[in-house]
């Protein structure tokens, strides 16, 4: 028998849909409606909190958020369709991406820290560079594809889409070459890992 103990509990008044660890476990970071909480995962405690800008009105809650292997970014996947990319060092807003026109779902750095991955529900997966901060490629999806989740091997030669449909395709590294696409669930793949 394996005994659990609470180490501590967050008292929250909002909905969280997405929560994330850096890279070594020392903190967890999660957004509300119009902030980025940083928590130290030894004691609870607030580290650090980002505003999440022009968000004042929404009633939305943002549905990604990742930070970069190398720790230097937080990625967050606003609710106003943006992509807001923050200093993990001082919170500092870096870049906003806009190239979707629904909600982002699922974002993924590059092992390298140097690209970001987004996926959304306007059916495209944008390709980003982030020493040049831009746009480097949209893929669309046709049909009634929504993207849920976006995931990729340890290697970066394998790049998963999940769907609202409960389809999962699978593409090469730039998404040049589909591989393989199978349909797991009659409904929606909220997480592929």
């Amino acid at each position: 028998q394996t005994n659990i103990n609470l180490k501590y509990s967050l008292r929250s008044n909002f909905m969280i849909c997405s929560l994330c660890f850096n890279n070594d476990g020392s903190n967890i970071i999660f957004s509300s409606q119009q902030n980025v909480y940083v928590i130290s995962t030894q004691n609870g405690s607030i580290i650090r909190k980002f505003d999440i800008p022009n968000m004042q009105e929404s009633k939305e809650n943002s549905r990604s958020i990742v930070v970069s292997p190398d720790s230097r970014y937080l990625a967050l996947g606003s609710p106003n369709n943006q992509i807001i990319i923050y200093s993990m060092q001082d919170g500092q807003i870096i870049c906003i991406f806009e190239g979707h026109s629904d909600c982002i779902t699922s974002l993924l750095f590059s092992n390298d820290s140097n690209n970001l991955y987004s996926g959304s529900f306007d059916r495209t997966v944008c390709i980003w560079d982030l020493q040049t901060m831009k746009l480097i490629k949209q893929i669309q999806f046709g049909g009634n594809n929504m993207i849920t989740s976006l995931n990729k091997d340890k290697f970066e030669n394998s790049f998963f889409v999940g769907f609202l449909n409960g389809h999962i395709e699978i593409f090469n590294q730039f998404f040049t070459n589909k591989i393989s696409e199978f349909k797991l669930h009659d409904k929606c793949i909220f997480e592929i890992s």
